[in-house]
């Protein structure tokens, strides 16, 4: 599973900010792997993004 949203639809009801505060209220019984899949590391592999970061 990952984050995604219908924005900007999901304004209609509620701002972007609000919908990435109620998504975070509800998945805080998530273990901080579970919650790290769902924010970014799911998308990177679907996407196959690189994840390892360049030292600047």
């Amino acid at each position: 599973m990952m984050f995604g949203s219908d924005w900007p639809v999901c304004t209609l009801a509620a701002s972007c900010t609000d919908v990435v505060t109620y998504t975070q209220a509800l998945t805080t019984t998530l273990s901080k792997t579970e919650q790290s899949a769902l924010w970014s590391t799911a998308a990177a592999r679907i996407y196959r993004m690189p994840t390892d970061q360049p030292t600047p």
